[in-house]
């Protein structure tokens, strides 16, 4: 089970970013009740780091408003 859950964190850092994937799972494991859909992208849209790190991947985000893209979320 620890494998695969492994490979799952792994294939999602592949996909999105060490450090948005990171980012995410820190802010909901340290949520007391978790963190809806919306709240989770209100935090990562407020964390520099992650914003840097989704801008160096994604041209069209610095072109636009202070955020993460959604269709980030969509696959997480």
């Amino acid at each position: 089970m620890r494998d695969a859950i492994a490979r799952e964190f792994a294939r999602l850092e592949a996909t999105h970013g060490e450090t948005l994937v990171q980012a995410a799972l820190a802010y909901v494991t340290h949520s007391h009740r978790g963190l809806s859909s919306d709240e989770l992208m209100d935090v990562l849209s407020l964390d520099d780091e992650v914003l840097r790190a989704v801008a160096a991947s994604c041209d069209s985000l610095r072109q636009r408003t202070r955020g993460v893209p959604r269709l980030l979320s969509q696959n997480m």
